[in-house]
């Protein structure tokens, strides 16, 4: 069973990573990571949407938004915390 799902549409990523950077105020030097996987999670719903952020110096920071890709407004982005 593979954990990406190779069917997100390009445009879609685009966009959600525009969506994050303006609503965490992110500088340009941030690299973010956006994808569509399985949830292995008990009680979770069939797909999440993973964000990482990346920085020179700093560790990746990771995200989980229990709803597919496309789905993920800036409204799933208020108070979302990092998982650990």
């Amino acid at each position: 069973m593979s954990l990406f799902k190779p069917k997100v549409d390009p445009e879609k990523a685009r966009q959600l990573k525009d969506v994050v950077r303006e609503a965490w105020a992110l500088p340009e030097e941030v690299i973010i990571s956006v994808m569509e996987v399985e949830c292995m999670e008990p009680n979770c719903p069939d797909l999440e949407t993973n964000i990482i952020l990346m920085s020179d110096g700093c560790e990746a920071r990771l995200f989980k938004v229990y709803k597919p890709l496309a789905e993920v407004t800036s409204d799933d982005l208020l108070g979302l915390k990092e998982v650990s």
